[in-house]
């Protein structure tokens, strides 16, 4: 028994520090130039798909952990410019988001 829970221990110990490593190399990867502009062309893409019109995106900012701002946000609709916004920024807390609190400020 006391093997058993040896071996628990040590696998939810490894478990733990997967975890962490996770969070650590997300957030270091997250601020690349590659990343960013992938996220970009991945959100551009689904608001193409998802709604009328076309989006473009001049870029994405800060920290995907913890806030975002989005760049030049354009839509058009038949080659007429309807929406245009400069900036649009969103700060959120991923503790918040996995705890399943409200987020009450944007």
């Amino acid at each position: 028994m006391r093997r058993l829970w040896r071996y628990l221990k040590r696998g939810l110990l490894g478990l733990a520090i997967l975890l962490v490593v996770l969070i650590v190399g997300l957030a270091i990867v997250s601020q690349t130039r590659a990343a960013r502009e992938f996220l970009r062309n991945q959100v551009v893409a689904y608001l193409n798909q998802s709604y009328r019109g076309h989006f473009s995106l001049g870029g994405i900012e800060g920290s995907l952990l913890w806030r975002i701002r989005l760049r030049d946000l354009q839509v058009w609709e038949r080659s007429e410019e309807i929406l245009r916004v400069s900036s649009i920024s969103v700060a959120y807390s991923i503790t918040d988001r996995i705890e399943k609190k409200q987020v009450t400020s944007i």
